[in-house]
């Protein structure tokens, strides 16, 4: 059935599959003290909280997800999708995200969902960096929305660098949320100097080449339909846009342009600038308190 999920007690993934995730050979001693960290953290979660490891499916394929909430739930709570960043691997939901992100929310009141996306995580087929992997977004949506524990009126959507671009293409094709928000998001894939960064030569070489279908042949369209800042007129969800000035992965100008194209069109939005980096490494908790402020703006 369509709308069927197996789902497991979610278990940290070990070092190698982390290092090879991070095309790594493995672990060196940051990465290794950072993880060790986080599932130090995860032995000592509080018993009313738990994480499970969910297969659904999208597009007759099993996609594999991260569900996250507290056992004390005695009414529908609200609801978000969080749509991850990065690809394939890198960037994975992992036990340092449930920490950081999960967990934050869920002391809040919510229950969090997210999607690997398809052919990640040991789900089935092969993402595309914004193609018919936006279809994960979509049924893991359809999933959230039958689900008893959810309050179905207030579902909300987030999104994190690729994952603002995911969020922004779902809400494109139908996707009906009550609100969205977005953190170091990529908005506009049309004409990114890549090859003026290291950053940059990966994305071309390793993600857009290897992932985007038909980026051969059709260059200029297929990085158009992933450029939410293109068709900003299209997108009519209250949308907050959260960035960091020092990012030195996707310019602060994209988060200006992109709250600038909103508002011109008429949606309600909302930026705010944190001098950090991509990962919101000193404001994050902020940002989470500011996220959960602009939902309940939205909340029915």
């Amino acid at each position: 059935m369509p709308h069927d999920a197996w789902m497991q007690q979610f278990k940290p993934h070990d070092h190698q599959t982390l290092a090879k995730a991070m095309w790594m050979d493995t672990l060196d001693q940051e990465w290794t003290k950072y993880f060790d960290d986080c599932e130090q953290w995860y032995t000592h979660l509080p018993p009313s909280i738990e994480f499970s490891r969910m297969v659904y499916h999208s597009d007759g394929l099993q996609v594999h997800a991260i569900l996250g909430k507290s056992k004390e739930i005695t009414i529908p709570a609200p609801a978000i999708i969080y749509n991850r960043g990065g690809n394939r691997g890198i960037g994975m939901l992992n036990v340092c995200e449930l920490k950081n992100l999960f967990y934050p929310l869920i002391q809040k009141g919510y229950v969090v969902v997210g999607s690997q996306y398809r052919g990640n995580d040991g789900g089935e087929g092969k993402e595309e960096f914004g193609g018919a992997d936006v279809n994960d977004v979509i049924h893991l949506h359809r999933w959230l929305s039958t689900q008893k524990f959810v309050d179905r009126k207030n579902i909300f959507m987030m999104g994190g660098s690729r994952g603002a671009m995911m969020s922004m293409l779902a809400i494109r094709k139908g996707l009906a949320v009550n609100a969205v928000a977005t953190r170091s998001g990529l908005f506009d894939l049309r004409d990114a100097p890549y090859d003026e960064s290291p950053f940059g030569k990966m994305l071309w070489d390793k993600v857009f080449t290897e992932l985007i279908p038909n980026i051969d042949t059709q260059q200029k369209q297929v990085l158009l339909d992933r450029s939410p800042i293109v068709w900003a007129d299209e997108i009519k969800t209250p949308t907050l846009i959260i960035q960091g000035v020092l990012d030195n992965r996707l310019d602060k100008d994209q988060a200006i342009k992109m709250h600038k194209a909103l508002k011109d069109h008429g949606t309600d939005t909302k930026l705010i600038l944190y001098e950090d980096d991509h990962r919101l490494s000193h404001h994050l908790p902020e940002a989470i308190d500011q996220i959960d402020q602009w939902f309940h703006q939205y909340r029915k």
